[in-house]
């Protein structure tokens, strides 16, 4: 895509004016000597080309700022207090080396702040300071040149406030400060690559407590030394097109953190605990000359971990995860759906030094571009150490032709649902023991039907040898 830059006609005029002011001047006197040589050097070596693209290529800035303030100092009590507001317009028309960068913003800024405020409700040594801030600003900005054109505009917002307590006598001290930030934001972009549009709005929160306690003051476990939260909520749309594809893009996300510090005076432990969770949920739509392939996503991941250093530095760690994965996608190609696949995972981690213990089960069903069809859940389980883990199992599947279970165990049992101390069939390594059973078919007996083994029907008992050889026939001897 090419974009022609085009002369600014008010640079031009205002050019033309000046020469024209000059003119004036000259024919009202203000230059009293002036000859022939004077204007020749006017025209050709000031108002020449270059001149003129001076001129034209220039910024064209216009800006606002209004400032208010007010302050208070309370020379007893060294008290100050400090109220500020800001607004600041600012737009601008740039060209510099072919790119034209248009950009309008507003900016509004306020703060208040207090300092050496005495609490004298809680602890008459407690000094307290506290600033609270709150901003917005709003951008439209359009930059273009031969080789593409973008086009931005966004609204940022964000607050934050903040407290110190301070015991003078002791210097305990406690810092407590919270934010919040919120972006809205799109972006439309046109160059050789292709197409591109995006669009975001992302809210930010966070906490942030840090505490150094002697002894005095404790708003807080006196053990806890740091805390932190923060919350983070990403929505997204995004296209993207070019000459061999078109994508589609949808997205949530959601980030939560939780962290803390603490110390334990009477063991000397320092144990530190952080907790996250994500949740991203995603759906997108991609178009090529090869088809057409629709995916969507629901991932949620939960994370735990708590570290312990004793006195001595040894670390002691344990983690706790869980994570679940859904999706789902369908395929086209040449206007033909050719598959379908969907599926769900659910894990579950623990670990303790290198003791570790999982379970994940993943389901699916797909079919498959030739009409494969298959649909399986699987369970695995894992327990044990990192070194030597010990693996159980269960595996169900089904193709449309057959259909398989297995099972991966040291020892299988079917319990009465009545009485669970019912167990009418077990497995235990390489035995089986029945209870009670009943057999309506035939039954054979051995290590193989051509060698050493047992037949036995509804009216007839039959005994083989090794060799093959009947020895041994009980009921219908006619059988």
């Amino acid at each position: 895509m090419a974009i022609q830059t085009v002369n600014l006609a008010d640079n031009i005029n205002a050019a033309i004016l000046k020469i024209n002011q000059n003119f004036d001047e000259i024919e009202t006197g203000v230059y009293t000597v002036i000859d022939s040589a004077d204007i020749t050097n006017l025209v050709t070596n000031i108002l020449d080309s270059d001149y003129f693209l001076t001129v034209i290529n220039e910024e064209y800035f216009n800006s606002l700022n209004i400032n208010v303030t007010t302050d208070l100092t309370s020379v007893d009590s060294d008290l100050a207090a400090h109220a500020s507001s800001l607004l600041s317009l600012t737009s601008s028309i740039t060209t510099i080396d072919g790119t034209i960068t248009v950009l309008a913003q507003a900016q509004i800024a306020t703060q208040s702040s207090l300092d050496n405020m005495v609490l004298d409700g809680i602890d008459s040594d407690l000094l307290a300071s506290a600033i609270a801030n709150a901003n917005t600003t709003l951008t439209s900005q359009i930059v273009a040149n031969a080789d593409g054109i973008a086009v931005y505009a966004s609204a940022i917002d964000s607050v934050n406030a903040s407290l110190i307590l301070l015991d003078s006598a002791t210097n305990d001290r406690i810092d407590l400060a919270t934010s919040a930030t919120s972006t809205l934001s799109s972006l439309v972009t046109a160059n050789a690559s292709g197409l591109t549009a995006v669009v975001a709005d992302v809210t930010q929160l966070e906490i942030d407590l840090n505490q150094v306690i002697t002894d005095g003051i404790v708003l807080t476990p006196e053990q806890i030394s740091t805390a932190l939260g923060g919350a983070t909520e990403a929505l997204t749309l995004r296209m993207d097109a070019d000459s061999d594809s078109l994508v589609l893009e949808a997205a949530k996300i959601v980030d939560l953190d939780v962290e803390f510090t603490a110390f334990e005076s009477d063991t000397g432990d320092l144990i530190t605990a952080r907790a996250a969770a994500t949740a991203a949920l995603t759906s997108r739509v991609e178009y090529t000359e090869a088809g057409i392939v629709s995916t969507s996503a629901d991932i949620v991941t939960l994370n735990q971990q708590i570290d312990i250093t004793n006195a001595a530095g040894v670390l002691s760690t344990a983690i706790a995860a869980a994570e679940t994965d859904l999706r789902a996608e369908i395929t086209v190609v040449d206007g033909r759906i050719t598959s379908t696949n969907t599926s769900l995972t659910d894990t579950l981690n623990a670990k303790i030094f290198d003791d570790i213990a999982t379970a994940k089960t993943l389901l699916q069903a797909n079919i498959d571009a030739v009409g494969n069809t298959t649909a399986s859940w699987q369970l695995d389980l894992v327990a044990g150490t990192e070194a030597n883990p010990h693996i159980a199992g269960i595996k169900f599947g089904n193709d449309g032709a057959l259909a398989e279970f297995a099972i991966t165990a040291d020892t299988f049992k079917i319990i009465n649902a009545s009485n669970s101390e019912i167990q009418p069939f077990t497995v235990d390594g390489n035995n089986i023991v029945l209870s009670n059973a009943t057999v309506t078919g035939g039954l054979n007996i051995g290590s193989g039907l051509t060698g050493a083994h047992t037949e036995m029907q509804d009216d007839v008992i039959k005994v083989f040898d090794a060799g093959g050889q009947l020895r041994v026939h009980l009921g219908n001897l006619t059988a």
